[in-house]
C-alpha cells in the first residue's frame, strides 16, 4: 500500500516494469489501484491492509511472476496523475 497524502480516486494510476537494484528477470503483469468504496475503487482492507486504507489516499501495487498467477516482488514505476 502507499499513501500518495491526497485523493486518488479518479485519477490516472499508470504502472510500469522497472529494472532497478539489479531486479533485470522477466515477469508478469503489473497491476494498480484506488484503495476506497464505489465502483471507482477497491476494497484494499479484504487484501489484507487493514481498514484504514480504503480512504480514497491508498493505493496498492502488485506485481507478478512470468506465469501471472503468483505475487512475486520486482521494481516497478507508478505515475499519478
Amino acid at each position: 500500500m502507499i499513501d500518495a497524502g491526497s485523493r486518488v480516486i479518479g485519477h490516472a494510476l499508470l504502472i510500469s516494469n522497472a529494472q532497478a537494484g539489479g531486479d533485470e528477470a522477466f515477469r508478469g503483469v503489473s497491476t494498480a489501484g484506488p484503495c476506497g468504496s464505489g465502483p471507482d475503487a477497491n476494497s484494499c482492507a479484504s487484501l489484507g491492509a487493514g481498514s484504514n486504507v480504503d480512504d480514497g489516499n491508498h493505493f496498492f501495487v502488485d506485481t507478478t511472476a512470468i506465469n501471472d498467477n503468483t505475487e512475486e516482488d520486482h521494481a516497478s514505476s507508478v505515475l499519478v496523475y
